[in-house]
């Protein structure tokens, strides 16, 4: 036999869990191809605490489903209410999908960018250090022409 409070708690977690999807996605919005330093950090610090409340979302699902597929005494109405409930949390979690990937996309154009920068300036140091004297090369030298 079911939990009788199993069906509010499950509208709790579902509506906790559409919550903190859109407090995701409105994160993730805000991320455009202008990436610093700092932006990037907070990213990562971002990135890290999603990570930590999905993986805390994660336990109290399987406990809940687990007690859900259990449930023998719960009415086809409740059921259809929780069905749409984690129907319209997949949606969300679908559109969070949809900006993580837009996400990479401008990361991954932010990463070629610097890499093309970073070549500029080895190509820029490498042409530079064609134009050393011998006396940077060795401090011990001498020019004995000068």
């Amino acid at each position: 036999m079911g939990a009788p409070n199993l069906v509010p708690r499950l509208l709790d977690y579902f509506d906790r869990q559409l919550d903190w999807l859109r407090a995701s996605i409105s994160e993730l919005a805000n991320l455009n191809g202008d990436i610093d330093e700092n932006a990037i950090d907070r990213i990562f610090d971002q990135q890290r605490r999603r990570d930590a409340q999905y993986e805390h979302f994660l336990r109290e699902y399987r406990g809940l489903m687990a007690e859900w597929n259990s449930a023998q005494d719960i009415s086809e109405a409740d059921r259809q209410v929780v069905r749409e409930r984690a129907d319209a949390a997949g949606a969300v979690a679908a559109e969070l999908s949809r900006h993580y990937e837009q996400g990479a996309v401008i990361l991954e154009r932010e990463k070629d960018r610097n890499q093309r920068a970073i070549q500029a300036l080895r190509r820029g140091r490498n042409q530079a250090g064609k134009y050393r004297t011998d006396s940077e090369k060795n401090p011990d030298f001498m020019d004995r022409n000068a």
